[in-house]
């Protein structure tokens, strides 16, 4: 008896040891341009995503609502799941966190919540962790992991490629990679063909950092960095369907935008540029070619692109407009002006390296009739240091 009075006693104290320890958290193994979809309950439900990062990595991780359980919980209706991400390190002390605001029970009205970019200073194993934001929701998500600063499951384009992709599970994400230079202009879109896809882009630096975050399908951004940039495509919030990635890049040095008219003694003035865009070397000349000969003209800039008719031409460049002295076509009709980057026309038209402007040549031309006077297509240029 007593033998059995003493084994009773240790399976009941296994039992209560078993009941008062703390649970243990599992969680689901996830890598770098993967998804998961994953669930919560409610009361106090979570779910768990490790993943293994280097020190320096900038990661981003998205979580996306796809369903309200319903039912009751913590008393009331349990029909909203409002998001709450927290990164933890292989300590679990707090790196980051985010949440979405309490809905109070606003049924349907599905979410997307981020965290990052945010750099990791150590390596090792990472923990995002996704509950509800007062732990009385409950709800399907789809979950994705990125490292903007090297990126996996990535997709290389370059300048004039285009890719057919899709979205197959409401959250997903498809990762592009582009390689730029500083100065150059790059046009990323994101073109729905079947399905109810509303795009949506971000691009990061190739450090890792944020560059672009457009709010719809369009990219179009001059970078001041060169190297290899990543490309975010995901639909707002759990649509699915086909898209088309394209994109096309203009390298640094300037590109040509807009109408160069005809003029009396051609197709029209084409804008171009001597030496450098480095503010440092001071050897930056506009030019403009195609002019009538021995004609005045003066060159312009200023931070915005326009297409308005003016004169026998157009006006190309918007904004506050910046006029540099006036200048004669000579005999050849090519006109040109050294830009003096420490004396600009005005206090407002500094050019700092970094910067992009838009330049255009404004010239008589008495022998076409009309306005009398005409302009050259525009010039866009990224300044370095």
């Amino acid at each position: 008896m007593k033998k059995k009075v003493k084994k009773t006693s240790v399976w009941v104290a296994l039992l209560f040891a078993s009941v008062s320890a703390s649970p243990v958290m599992s969680q689901t193994a996830i890598s770098y341009g993967q998804y998961r979809l994953g669930a919560i309950g409610c009361p106090n439900g979570t779910a768990t995503y490790r993943f293994t990062a280097q020190a320096g990595d900038y990661v981003v991780a998205h979580v996306i609502e796809r369903s309200d359980h319903g039912g009751v919980c913590c008393g009331v209706a349990a029909c909203r799941f409002d998001q709450c991400i927290t990164l933890l390190d292989s300590n679990g002390s707090q790196v980051t966190e985010n949440c979405s605001p309490i809905e109070v029970n606003n049924c349907g009205h599905f979410l997307r919540t981020k965290i990052g970019p945010v750099q990791l200073s150590t390596a090792g194993s990472y923990d995002i962790v996704i509950r509800d934001v007062d732990n009385c929701g409950r709800g399907d998500f789809t979950v994705y992991l990125q490292c903007t600063n090297s990126p996996g499951l990535a997709t290389l384009l370059t300048d004039g490629s285009s890719q057919l992709d899709i979205i197959n599970a409401g959250g997903e994400v498809r990762t592009f990679v582009v390689e730029l230079g500083a100065g150059d202009r790059i046009l990323f879109d994101m073109l729905p063909q079947q399905g109810n896809i509303n795009p949506r882009l971000e691009m990061y630096m190739p450090q890792g950092t944020l560059e672009a975050l457009p709010g719809n399908g369009t990219i179009d951004q001059v970078v001041t960095s060169s190297g290899f940039f990543t490309v975010l495509a995901f639909s707002a919030i759990q649509e699915t369907g086909t898209f088309l990635a394209e994109v096309d890049v203009n390298e640094a040095g300037g590109y040509a935008y807009c109408i160069a008219a005809s003029n009396s003694v051609g197709s029209g003035a084409f804008m171009a540029f001597a030496g450098d865009r480095s503010i440092s070397t001071k050897n930056f000349t506009l030019l403009a070619d195609g002019c009538p000969p021995s004609q005045p003209g003066l060159f312009f800039y200023g931070g915005s692109q326009v297409e308005l008719p003016f004169g026998n031409g157009y006006r190309c460049v918007g904004g506050q407009i910046f006029r540099f002295p006036p200048v004669s076509t000579g005999s050849l009709g090519i006109a040109a002006h050294k830009v003096d980057f420490d004396n600009p026309p005005h206090f407002n038209g500094y050019i700092l390296p970094g910067s992009s402007w838009n330049f255009q040549f404004w010239y008589r031309d008495p022998q076409a009739g009309g306005a009398g006077f005409n302009l050259s297509n525009g010039l866009a240029v990224t300044f370095v240091p």
